[in-house]
């Protein structure tokens, strides 16, 4: 299984689908990008709140969108 990096302006928003995930450069983490509970990458540049339906970010530059290619 291959990734498929897509761009995207995380000051814009944060796309999601069932087949789009969130990397964290830093620590190596994924993400998916319509969780169901809350998540966090371990070193905590990612974080997904239910209750608000909502990403936050420390470092931008550290991370990345994609789509996980089956083919």
């Amino acid at each position: 299984m291959s990734k498929v990096y897509i761009d995207f302006d995380p000051k814009e928003n944060f796309p999601k689908g069932d087949d789009l995930f969130y990397e964290c450069r830093s620590c190596g983490i994924e993400i998916p990008s319509a969780p169901q509970e809350n998540l966090c990458c371990k070193c905590f540049n990612i974080f997904y709140d239910v209750d608000e339906d909502k990403f936050t970010v420390g470092d931008i530059a550290n991370i990345a969108l994609f789509r996980k290619n089956t083919t």
